[in-house]
């Protein structure tokens, strides 16, 4: 096994971070997971470094209120997890309901720390009657 720094988690666990991350909207608990030069793609934005990554994730959850997620695995190893996503979360702004779908690829490295993240998603409109996931979290403001 490898010896493996005090920021670092089980690629399993970091799962779970993830997921703890985003419900909270804490970007904090993910980014202690990063190595400095982090990579983050998201769609066709791109965040290099803690600090922005750290902003980026805070301006996108300051958007989603109400947000529910769900999250599967794909595969999963030393180096590398895919995990599918399905979101549903309310605007700030507007109000509006939407539904993302998406795919994150997060590679680590040899401590298994987070080197890059891909994230692929689609955001489409759903009236609050379609909602697939009835768990909704409390605004946060």
């Amino acid at each position: 096994m490898k010896n493996r720094s005090s920021n670092a988690a089980p690629a399993p666990d970091l799962i779970r971070i993830i997921e703890r991350a985003c419900v909270e909207r804490d970007p904090s608990v993910l980014i202690r997971h990063m190595t400095a030069d982090t990579v983050w793609r998201d769609n066709d934005a791109v965040f290099v470094g803690r600090d922005e990554i750290w902003i980026a994730l805070t301006e996108k959850w300051a958007r989603a209120l109400h947000c529910a997620l769900q999250q599967d695995v794909e595969s999963i190893d030393e180096r590398a997890i895919c995990i599918r996503f399905e979101s549903e979360w309310q605007h700030a702004v507007h109000g509006r309901w939407y539904r993302t779908n998406g795919q994150f690829r997060i590679s680590l490295d040899d401590e298994q720390r987070i080197t890059t993240v891909e994230t692929r998603h689609t955001d489409m409109p759903i009236s609050v009657s379609s909602r697939r996931q009835r768990i909704s979290m409390p605004a946060v403001p």
